[in-house]
C-alpha cells in the first residue's frame, strides 16, 4: 500500500494534472509495470528521460530497462538474450527467471515476439497461446510491450482474434490496449479501429471484456458499432 501511494504521488508530481485520468490508470493496469515503477532508481531513470505520459508507454519503459533506444533493432547480444528468454517462457509459462526482474524478463520476451511477428515466424507463439481456453496472464506484460513496437497494431490484434478463435483471447487484448497511456479519445479511436475489423460476435466479446474496466467507453463504442453496422 505504501509503495502504491508513493508511485501515485510521484507520478502526480511530474505529470500534468490533465493527464492523470488516463495516464495513471494505464500504468496501474499492468501490475508488473506498476511494481517496477516502485523501484526508485528505475522511476528516476524514466522521469529523467521524459515527463511526458506517452513516453511512459510499456515499450518505452522496456527500452529503458534494457538500456536500448530502439528495441526493433536490438544488438546481437540482446537478441540472443531475448530468444533465450522466450524459449524459457514458452517452456515454463512463467516470467520468473534468474533475472529476478519480471519487467525486464517480459521486455526481453517482447523483443523476441516482435522478431517472430515481423518475420512471420509465429506458429510456435500461436500454438502456445492456443494451448488452453484461458490465456495465461504471464503473457499480458510482454504483449503490452509488443503492442507499442508493432508498426500495425490493429493487424496484431486482428491476427490474435482470428488465429486464436475458440480461445478466450479478449482479456489479453483488453489488457494490452488499456496499458497504453493514451488520452481517452485516442484510446477510444484505437479500440474503434480494432472493432471495425471484427465480426459482431467478436466485437461483442471484446466490448464485454472492456466493460469490466471501462464501462462508459464500452457503451459508447457499442453504440457507435451498431450505428455503423445497422441490422
Amino acid at each position: 500500500m505504501t509503495e502504491n501511494l508513493s508511485v501515485l504521488s510521484s507520478l502526480k508530481s511530474i505529470f500534468i494534472e490533465s493527464s492523470w485520468p488516463w495516464a495513471i490508470p494505464a500504468l496501474k493496469h499492468d501490475p508488473i509495470i506498476w511494481n517496477k515503477l516502485a523501484d526508485q532508481d528505475f522511476f528516476n531513470q524514466v522521469s529523467a528521460a521524459s515527463q511526458e505520459p506517452r513516453d511512459w508507454a510499456p515499450h518505452k519503459l522496456a527500452a529503458i530497462v534494457l538500456g536500448q533506444k530502439d528495441l526493433t533493432a536490438p544488438p546481437d547480444k540482446l537478441e540472443s538474450e531475448s530468444q533465450a528468454a522466450l524459449s524459457q517462457f514458452l517452456e515454463t509459462g512463467s516470467l520468473t527467471s534468474e533475472l529476478g526482474d519480471d519487467f525486464k524478463g517480459a521486455s526481453l520476451i517482447a523483443v523476441a515476439l516482435y522478431r517472430c511477428f515481423q518475420s512471420d515466424d509465429r506458429q510456435e507463439i500461436d500454438d502456445a497461446l492456443r494451448a488452453s481456453t484461458s490465456i495465461n496472464s504471464a503473457w499480458f506484460t510482454p504483449m503490452a510491450v509488443l503492442f507499442g513496437l508493432m508498426p500495425d497494431q490493429v493487424q496484431l490484434v486482428k491476427h490474435l482474434v482470428v488465429q486464436l478463435d475458440g480461445t478466450n483471447i479478449y482479456p489479453l487484448i483488453v489488457h494490452t490496449m488499456l496499458s497504453q497511456p493514451l488520452p481517452i479519445e485516442e484510446a477510444k479511436q484505437v479500440l474503434w479501429d480494432v472493432l471495425e475489423e471484427l465480426t459482431l460476435v467478436k466485437s461483442a466479446a471484446l466490448l464485454e471484456q472492456l466493460s469490466k474496466y471501462r464501462p462508459e467507453m464500452s457503451m459508447v463504442l457499442a453504440n457507435e458499432w451498431l450505428q455503423a453496422n445497422p441490422p
